[in-house]
């Protein structure tokens, strides 16, 4: 479900149907009952006729009725969703609940997109997106060349009509000049009802547009920031209009959820968020109705009977129970799960703390593992600046190769994830369109490989005590030790993930010191900070991929610094100019132009390259199913339940 996410049902009766496997139930026929079997013996005396006993009446054997399979399926959460007021609804329990109300409208699956409610995604090549110039005057509201939703005054750098890169980019100096704008239709299915029976019309739509703009709404996104009109233009049809200057590369999503304006439209968005009827049982045009939420315990859902199922189908299940259940003790869910009273346990029930017991529970035929990587990776960030006061052991390239050769990432893997994750190369995973799979060289693990290259650095332990020293290094002060600060947070798991690295980097001959702070000291601005201060050697933590690669976190104009205010997420002061030019081009283009795939693809490749940040190895999403559940095909981008009209028992 596309719920606007920079981007991404009720509740009833804590009983759950416990579920059983499929049996039937075969009743033997009565056996014949005989008085003799063998000849009776013959006297001597004249014989006396035997009497048979009369044949029995052979009774009709019964219908075998197997036992009915389960009409309500029960989802069990970690968590319970805050609101469902979709505007507002952001949290992951109510995107795995809302997907159950609202089919789509356009899901992220396989770092692709998949419309629901649409006819088709809008595309430059079909023409129903379309980049167009049109004239600014001075205060009119623009997007600068720097992304800024701001008034055009003098002085403000642009991108006039046409211009892709930096070197066309000008200042506005009053003189009226033209802006390219983007315009592009949607086109819904004409067979979309609300739960009511009501149409679900291009109006709807609007009216989530309104809803998401409006300054009551507590959530407000970055896009109604970059819309200058969203209107309908027929029952079916939708039209967005970017802001000048705004190229959106994905403008095939600048679509609003469809809400209910034929019941809620009398409402302001302040009156809408507070509705209990809104924010508990809302509307919707999907697979499920809600009937009843039970705070803390339930919400409870029944099929929708105005909903069309894509294959022409109705969704297997004739209510969902999507129960909340305590996180804190794996035992407590897989104990659910063994006993029938859970159907579906939720990745945010952390599984793994209970691996084995899950492990055993398929093998007895009690359960499926459902393991895939996530859209989370976690990497190291090396210091590469030298204008700080910190050594800049990180500076040499081949420094940072080395580190990458000395580090087990397949132990990390195993020990950590179960050996469930998946290690990476670049900033997205190989299944990922995208990956420019000939030019993205693998970091395997090669300690000795990794020494040569530190000693040929400059990085020698010449006095034996197992730590090498710096040795005609520029910049580097002689014989400096290779003692480095390793920052990451408080949890069990980073520190876990820092003992392993630090094991394998002093067999390297690099000391490390681990420093944790909770996340909010970690990530927080200003330049006495960890990250964004640049007061670390080696960083720690985990960023997230997208179906558009994220090349901006390693731009130079994104290292923090007072000039952005301390905003930049190039936490390492990476900096190469090759890469900002091509990570810009791809930027300034769009999906299904000549240079958005091979300019992405420059940027990965010099990324692996130039290795700014290690990455170690992408986490993983664990949910489980009761072993007959067909249909439930988690994804790293959707909630587990983005296709959950498909669920089916069999």
């Amino acid at each position: 479900m596309h719920l606007l996410r920079n981007v991404h049902i009720q509740y009833l009766l804590p009983y759950v149907t416990q579920v059983r496997e499929l049996r039937y139930l075969w009743i033997c026929s009565l056996c014949l009952l005989f008085a003799a079997c063998t000849t009776p013996p013959q006297p001597s005396s004249t014989p006396t006729p035997t009497m048979l006993p009369p044949i029995p009446t052979l009774l009709p054997t019964p219908t075998l009725t197997p036992t009915p399979l389960p009409s309500t399926l029960s989802l069990c959460l970690g968590s319970e969703p805050t609101t469902l007021y979709l505007p507002e609804a952001t949290d992951y329990a109510a995107t795995y609940v809302l997907e159950a109300l609202y089919d789509g409208p356009i899901d992220e699956v396989g770092y692709a997109y998949q419309p629901k409610i649409l006819e088709k995604l809008p595309s430059l090549a079909d023409g129903d997106a379309v980049i167009s110039p049109i004239t600014v005057t001075e205060n009119d509201t623009i997007v600068d060349a720097t992304g800024r939703v701001i008034l055009l005054t003098e002085g403000i750098r642009v991108r006039p009509a046409g211009c892709r890169a930096p070197e066309c980019e000008l200042d506005f100096d009053g003189t009226p000049l033209q802006l390219d704008q983007m315009r592009v239709t949607f086109h819904l299915k004409t067979d979309l009802y609300w739960s009511d029976g009501e149409p679900v019309t291009a109006h709807d739509s609007v009216y989530s547009f309104e809803l998401a703009r409006d300054p009551a709404t507590a959530n407000y996104q970055w896009l109604e920031a970059y819309t200058a009109e969203y209107t309908a233009l027929d029952a079916h049809t939708l039209i967005w209009v970017g802001m000048p200057g705004y190229l959106n590369p994905q403008y095939f999503l600048a679509l609003w959820t469809p809400l209910p304006r034929h019941t809620w439209g009398n409402l302001s968005a302040a009156a809408a968020r507070t509705s209990s009827d809104i924010t508990n049982a809302p509307l919707g045009y999907g697979p499920y109705v809600i009937n009843s939420w039970k705070a803390g315990k339930t919400i409870y859902t029944h099929r929708n009977p105005y909903y069309i199922y894509p294959e022409a189908e109705s969704p297997f299940f004739n209510a969902i129970n999507f129960r909340f259940i305590n996180n804190q003790d794996v035992n407590i869910a897989l104990d659910a799960l063994e006993k029938g009273q859970c159907d579906v346990l939720s990745s945010d029930l952390d599984l793994e703390r209970g691996f084995s017991r899950l492990q055993t529970m398929v093998q007895e035929g009690k359960a499926q593992i459902h393991a895939i990587p996530s859209a989370a990776w976690e990497h190291l960030t090396f210091n590469t600046a030298t204008t700080n006061d910190r050594i800049p052991f990180f500076a040499d390239e081949r420094v940072r190769h080395a580190v990458a050769v000395c580090i087990q990432r397949q132990r990390l893997v195993d020990e950590v994830t179960q050996g469930l994750g998946q290690i990476l190369d670049t900033y997205i995973p190989p299944d990922h369109p995208l990956y420019p799979t000939e030019s993205i060289i693998p970091h395997t693990y090669l300690p000795e490989q990794g020494k040569e290259i530190l000693t040929l650095a400059g990085w020698r332990d010449e006095n034996g005590d197992g730590t090498r020293e710096a040795h005609t290094i520029e910049g580097i002060p002689e014989g400096v030790p290779f003692q480095v600060e390793y920052v990451t947070l408080n949890s069990e798991y980073h520190q876990r993930i820092g003992e392993h690295i630090a094991t394998d980097l002093a067999n390297c001959g690099i000391q490390v010191q681990i420093t944790t702070y909770d996340p909010i000291t970690f990530f927080v601005d200003g330049p006495d900070t960890p990250l964004y201060g640049g007061n670390f050697d080696l960083a720690q933590f985990a960023w997230l991929t997208d179906p558009i690669p994220p090349c901006n976190l390693y731009l130079s104009a994104e290292i923090p610094a007072a000039v952005n205010n301390w905003s930049g997420q190039n936490f390492g002061g990476y900096t190469n100019s090759e890469y900002d030019d091509a990570c810009l081009t791809a930027q300034a283009a769009l999906p299904g132009e000549a240079n958005f795939a091979a300019a992405h693809q420059t940027a990965l490749h010099l990324f692996n390259q130039d290795l700014p940040a290690f990455p170690l190895f992408q986490r993983v999403w664990l949910s489980a199913t009761r072993p007959d559940l067909q249909g439930f095909y988690p994804d790293a981008l959707a909630p587990e339940t983005w296709n959950i009209e498909g669920f089916r028992i069999e």
